[in-house]
């Protein structure tokens, strides 16, 4: 009995330290096949309702800004009955030194309100519904190496098929209200 005891340890042990060992290898071949990076400085915003790309690209008075932002954000504050319900652009310029073959590229915006239509170098990659919920947006076959044109539009207009209830009595802000990151990886990494 005392054998056996002694045996089943041994077995025990053993299991544990491969266990350990090839969680550690999957992990760092993980880490270094994907990366995610941090975009949201260095936006211009276009406070303009156009829904066509050509004519929010032909305006010139597009603003300096960083996200999270909303055009909202006085709104509630102000000494103006209402607030503004409708649609706005962000523009983006991404550099990519080289594009890895085999690597997946995605725009990850944690929420832009409350629909959203996403473009890249004129391209139209994409749209979300929802401003409360993160989306991805796969942007491989819209890039390429060097300077990257992002455009997203987004519209907190009036929409009775968008959930929650734009009849509330909260306001509905408009924008990329939370941060916005690109992601790359390969698909080996999931496996």
């Amino acid at each position: 009995m005392i054998l056996r005891f002694a045996i089943f340890k041994f077995v025990t042990l053993c299991s544990f330290i491969l266990l350990l060992f090839s969680c550690e290898n999957t992990t760092e071949n993980k880490n270094q096949e994907r990366s995610k990076t941090n975009i949201n400085n260095d936006w211009l915003y276009l406070e303009n309702n156009t829904e066509n790309l050509s004519d929010a690209l032909d305006q010139d008075d597009w603003q300096n800004i960083n996200l999270p932002h909303t055009w909202n954000a006085l709104d509630a504050t102000d000494l103006e009955p209402g607030y503004r319900r409708s649609g706005s652009w962000y523009k983006k310029k991404l550099d990519i030194p080289s594009i890895v073959s085999g690597q997946i590229y995605q725009l990850y915006f944690e929420g832009v309100n409350i629909t959203s239509e996403v473009y890249v170098n004129g391209k139209k990659v994409g749209n979300h519904i929802g401003g409360y919920i993160g989306f991805t947006i796969d942007i491989t076959d819209a890039i390429s190496s060097g300077t990257n044109e992002i455009l997203v539009r987004a519209d907190n207009g009036y929409n009775p098929e968008v959930i929650p209830s734009q009849k509330s009595d909260f306001f509905i802000f408009g924008g990329i209200t939370r941060r916005c990151l690109v992601r790359n990886f390969t698909i080996e990494a999931f496996i």
